[in-house]
C-alpha cells in the first residue's frame, strides 16, 4: 500500500459553500465544494473508488468563477502516485466572471493496492497552493467506468456534471449515457442522490442492459435558494462497486429588478407634497401617505420621522397687515416608524397636522398665503437604492372651512 500525505490548504477560512440537506446547527454546509476567494472548485476531493488494474476512470474537476472580476489560475499540477494523470491544461489561464475551467484527472491502477495523490492549484491573490486530495484503489472485482473488464461493465459518459447558475424556482436537466461495455448482462438496481436539489431519473429500475446496450440517466437540478450545492449521484449495479457521478450548481436570484422600488402618493393629490388644511372647528386633521413597493424585493423602511418647520407664519400678499396662523405641528399617528412592504403591496401612513397657535384676525381668509418658514418634511429611510425620501408637509389654518 502506498500512502501520500496531502495538505488540505483552503478548507479552513476559504468559505465552504452551503448546501441543502446537511444540518450543522442551522447552517447547511457542502463538504464536496471548496471555495478559494470567488472560485468554486468541485469536487473538493477527487475519489475514484475501486478500479480494476489495467482499466481507467476519469473525474473532471470544475473551477467556476462566481465573482465579478477575472481570476487567474497560475499553476495546476499533480503529485503523488504516477497512476494519476491529468490532461494538458492551459495554466496559466484567465477565468472570466461566470466562466468555468475543467481539469480532467485519470486514474489507471496497475496493482490491487491503494493509491493517493494531490492536485495542486495556485489561484491569483492566494499566498499558497490549494491541494485537492486524490485517492483510488486497484481492485479485481469492481464496477465503474473503467475499461478492460470481463463480465458486465457499467460505463458512464460523464462523471462530473456542472449546471452553472440556475434561478431559484427554475430547473435545468442534463443527461448521462450509461452503457454496458462488458460481455455479460448488466443490471442497474437503482439511482440515488445525496442532495434533494439534484434528482436522478431512469426510465425504470431495475434496468437490464445487454452487452453494448445503453440508456440515459436524467439529472434534474432545482435550486431551493441562492446558494451553491453539490451532490453525489449513486448508480447501484451488479457489476461490482457502485458508480458515482458528481454534480454541482448554484441557485441564482429569481428576480428581474432585484431591488425594492418605493413609490409615494398622498391623499391630497400631489406625490411630492402633503397639504393639510384645518379651520376653526377642525384644528387637527389627518391625511394619508401611501407607500407602494414596485420592486421585486421587500422594501424595508428602517426609520420614518417628521421634521417640523422652525418658523410659524404665512403672509398673505393681498392683505399687507395680515398674518395667517401656522403655529401647528405634524406627527405620524399611524403606520409606525419602521415597516416592511412586500413586492406589489402598499402601506398607509397617517399624518396629522394640529394647529395650536393664536390666529391673527386681521386676515380672515388666507387663500393665497406665501410661506415664510422652512418646509416641514416626512423623512423616510429605506433599502430602496434611490436613497432617503423627503416628502414636503404643508399645513394651513383658517377661521372658515377651506
Amino acid at each position: 500500500m502506498r500512502l501520500f500525505p496531502v495538505l488540505m490548504f483552503g478548507l479552513v477560512g476559504c468559505g465552504l459553500s452551503p448546501e441543502a440537506g446537511q444540518d450543522t446547527g442551522g447552517l447547511a454546509v457542502d463538504t464536496n465544494i471548496l471555495m478559494i476567494g470567488d472560485v468554486q472548485i468541485s469536487p473538493a476531493t477527487v475519489s475514484f473508488g475501486a478500479v480494476k488494474p489495467g482499466g481507467s476512470s476519469t473525474v473532471d474537476v470544475v473551477l467556476t468563477n462566481l465573482g465579478d472580476d477575472v481570476v487567474n489560475l497560475s499553476s495546476a499540477y499533480l503529485e503523488g502516485d504516477p497512476n494519476f494523470t491529468m490532461a494538458a491544461t492551459a495554466a496559466p489561464a484567465d477565468l472570466n466572471a461566470g466562466g468555468e475551467l475543467v481539469l480532467s484527472v485519470t486514474f489507471e491502477p496497475e496493482e490491487e493496492i491503494d493509491y493517493t495523490g494531490g492536485l495542486n492549484l495556485l489561484i491569483s491573490g492566494e499566498a499558497d497552493f490549494a491541494v485537492l486530495p486524490i485517492d483510488g484503489t486497484g481492485a479485481a472485482d469492481v464496477g465503474g467506468s473503467e475499461t478492460g473488464n470481463d463480465g458486465p461493465q457499467l460505463s458512464v459518459s460523464n462523471t462530473n456534471l456542472s449546471f452553472g447558475e440556475v434561478k431559484v424556482n427554475d430547473a435545468a436537466t442534463q443527461l448521462v449515457t450509461l452503457s454496458n461495455s462488458g460481455d455479460a448482462p448488466l443490471t442497474i438496481s437503482g439511482v440515488s442522490s445525496s442532495s434533494s436539489w439534484f434528482e436522478p431519473t431512469l426510465d425504470a429500475t431495475p434496468l437490464e442492459l445487454l452487452p453494448g446496450d445503453e440508456t440515459a440517466l436524467q439529472v434534474r437540478f432545482a435550486p431551493q435558494d441562492v446558494n451553491t450545492a453539490s451532490a453525489q449521484i449513486t448508480i447501484a449495479n451488479d457489476a461490482g462497486n457502485n458508480v458515482i457521478v458528481n454534480a454541482s450548481g448554484k441557485g441564482g436570484d429569481d428576480c428581474t429588478i432585484c431591488n425594492p422600488v418605493m413609490e409615494i402618493s398622498t391623499s391630497t393629490g400631489d406625490p411630492s407634497e402633503l397639504n393639510i388644511r384645518t379651520w376653526l372647528f377642525e384644528p387637527a386633521k389627518n391625511e394619508t401617505v401611501t407607500i407602494r413597493n414596485l420592486g421585486d424585493r421587500d422594501l424595508v423602511i428602517s426609520n420614518m420621522w417628521v421634521t417640523n418647520n422652525t418658523y410659524d407664519a404665512y403672509y398673505d400678499p393681498d392683505v399687507l397687515a395680515g398674518i395667517c396662523g401656522n403655529d401647528g405641528t405634524f406627527s405620524i399617528t399611524s403606520g409606525g416608524s419602521t415597516l416592511t412592504v412586500p413586492p406589489n403591496e402598499i402601506r398607509d401612513v397617517t399624518i396629522q397636522y394640529s394647529y395650536s397657535g393664536a390666529f391673527n384676525f386681521d386676515s380672515l381668509i388666507c387663500w393665497d398665503a406665501v410661506p415664510l418658514f422652512e418646509d416641514s418634511f416626512l423623512n423616510i429611510e429605506s433599502n430602496d437604492p434611490g436613497g432617503r425620501v423627503n416628502l414636503t408637509l404643508v399645513g394651513r389654518y383658517s377661521i372658515v372651512t377651506w
